[in-house]
């Protein structure tokens, strides 16, 4: 029994062991069999399909041909990510950019065109084509006139050349006329600059500058008969004077001051235009030979200092007018304080000029008024409680804010934010970011033209809405030109000048059938100036203490702006609709 029951045990261990051994085989086989299942769902699993290069272009081109700026974006974007080494790269690359240039991507768009530009690609002429609309978006006009050239320097296509022809005709007469000279020498004579010399020669007729109406004639006839010429401007400061009348009369020798050259050439073009103006008048009326000798400050007051001390030792004039910028009106007007020149200052917005001495005047212009009537509007018509406040960095900018905060706040307003950016600026965003933290209702903008241009498009870029106010210079006819979409619903006064004075200058044009395109502060300005001048120059000598003393009466005569408000039918606000001006509410003296 023994032996039978050990050999029992040992079959039964063999039996277990076997079992065990199955199991194992068996749930190999399974796991296997598993395996193999999940492999071949693996293999028969889709496989994402990428676009094919035909299949974008279509897509690209079905949105272009729509008007589909955002889908000709995506679309092309994928294409150049996915074929960007093929043929047709370059242009999906021109057809985002200019995607991107309708929508205001502008860096993107520049990036895109960069290496088609710098890599002399055939479609080099279209691309700087795309940078100066890119340029004229920014407000870089110059940029915008010498992509313009070089795209038709390089030989642009027949479409692309007559809209960059179009594009100069726009563009030349935004830029100064320094920038106008160093284009002529760059790019003379190839194709576009004939725009440029002709917008050069405008402006040189308009300052009496005959040497240059001359060179420049010259260069538009060696244009024509294909011949070239060495570069044709000089660089430097340019002095501009009227020839004198002949007769035996007595010449009264007046000096102007005001910014002939650089970014603010624009503005010292219109205030020559109402010298020139009044200079007509003053021949045609009252047989008074007048010498008109105008000099450049080029908006730096260093400039401008030289200049009149030029006036004064070189020329002998009798007086100066000018010279438009306070920073440059100041350095001036100490000049002629020092070497006892009578010195009438009609633009300059800064106070207290007429505090430099016995021998400078200003005539007041009415900021300050127009300032109380803007808070007026702000808080009372469009009840506004928290406005903020952007001008340039300067003593009047300072103190017009101190002014404006005060009247806010007295109707109940807060002033929530104050910004002031240096001189010569052109990208405004850290402004505008800072004004954004401050969540305010409205944006009074104090600053001039030439800024404004510059500022309100990128109001609009970073998406900032907010209620905009400014100052009468908002009525620029060139601001609405360059900027009216980004001016919808501004508010702003009229232009602070009496009717009467308006009236004069509108007359003297008339009379001399030399018609005036719009009454600014800068045409009235040099039109008032040598008029009040040669006014006080009638009734004593021509120079010296005598004019002075005249002078002195006739500024004491002039009533102040805050007097001719409260005494009139009051300040006229309009507003901006669909691009266009229209009357909104009329401020009387402001309410208490």
């Amino acid at each position: 029994m023994r032996k039978d029951g050990r050999v029992f045990r040992v079959l039964e261990k063999r039996s277990i062991r076997s079992f065990l051994v199955l199991v194992v085989a068996v749930s190999a086989a399974s796991m296997l069999l598993s395996s193999c299942a999940v492999q071949k769902k693996k293999e028969l699993a889709p496989v994402s399909k990428l676009p094919t290069k035909d299949d974008l272009l279509t897509t690209i081109h079905t949105r272009e041909f729509d008007g589909d700026c955002r889908g000709v974006r995506t679309a092309g974007k994928k294409f150049l990510s996915l074929y960007g080494s093929d043929a047709a790269s370059e242009k999906v690359a021109l057809l985002v950019a200019g995607a991107d240039i309708k929508l205001k991507l502008y860096e993107e768009a520049e990036e895109i065109l960069k290496p088609i530009i710098s890599g002399g690609s055939l479609k080099a002429a279209n691309a700087n084509a795309l940078m100066a609309e890119i340029h004229e978006g920014k407000g870089d006009y110059k940029a915008a006139c010498y992509d313009a050239l070089t795209a038709l320097k390089i030989g642009a296509p027949e479409d692309v050349r007559s809209k960059m022809l179009t594009a100069l005709e726009k563009l030349a007469p935004l830029v100064s006329e320094n920038n106008r000279r160093n284009l002529i020498n760059q790019f003379y004579p190839g194709e576009g600059v004939d725009i440029i010399i002709r917008n050069s020669m405008d402006f040189a007729v308009d300052v009496n500058d005959t040497a240059s109406v001359r060179k420049l004639s010259s260069l538009l006839r060696g244009i024509k008969s294909e011949k070239s010429s060495p570069a044709p401007f000089p660089t430097g400061k340019v002095v501009i004077e009227k020839k004198k009348e002949s007769g035996s009369g007595t010449i009264h020798r007046i000096g102007l001051l005001c910014p002939i050259t650089g970014r603010l050439s624009a503005i010292g073009k219109a205030f020559l235009h109402g010298v020139s103006i009044a200079a007509e008048e003053l021949k045609a009326t009252r047989h008074m030979s007048v010498e008109i000798i105008a000099a450049d400050t080029n908006g730096d007051p260093l400039i401008a200092r030289n200049s009149a001390e030029e006036l004064i030792a070189r020329e002998k004039v009798d007086a100066i007018v000018g010279a438009v910028l306070s920073s440059t009106t100041i350095s001036a007007a100490e000049v002629a304080q020092l070497n006892g020149v009578a010195f009438l200052s009609t633009v300059a917005t800064e106070e207290g000029i007429s505090n430099i001495g016995d021998w400078i005047f200003q005539m007041n212009r009415g900021t300050e008024t127009e300032t109380i009537a803007c808070a007026e509007v702000a808080c009372r018509v469009l009840h506004l409680k928290r406005i903020a406040f952007l001008a340039v960095a300067d003593p009047h900018s300072y103190r017009l804010e101190r002014l404006f905060k005060s009247e806010v706040e007295r109707r109940g307003g807060v002033l929530c934010s104050a910004e002031f950016y240096e001189e010569g600026t052109t990208d405004f965003k850290e402004s505008i970011e800072k004004i954004r933290s401050a969540a305010p209702e409205g944006l009074f903008i104090a600053s001039d033209t030439e800024d404004l241009i510059l500022i309100l498009p990128q109001l609009s870029f970073y998406e900032f809405g907010v209620q905009l106010i400014g100052l009468s210079n908002w009525n620029a006819p060139r601001l609405f030109k360059m900027v009216a979409r980004d001016m919808e619903g501004a508010v702003f006064p009229d232009d602070f000048f009496s009717q009467d004075e308006k009236q004069a200058l509108i007359n003297a044009s008339a009379l001399i059938s030399e018609p005036v395109k719009e009454v600014n502060p800068f045409v009235l300005g040099g039109y008032e100036g040598v008029i009040t001048i040669a006014d006080a120059m009638e009734k004593s000598s021509s120079s010296g203490h005598e004019l002075r003393e005249e002078l002195e009466k006739i500024m004491n005569n002039r009533r102040h702006s805050y007097l001719k408000l409260i005494n009139s039918e009051g300040i006229p606000f309009f507003i901006v609709l669909d691009g266009e001006k229209r009357p909104f509410v009329t401020i009387k003296a402001p309410r208490q």
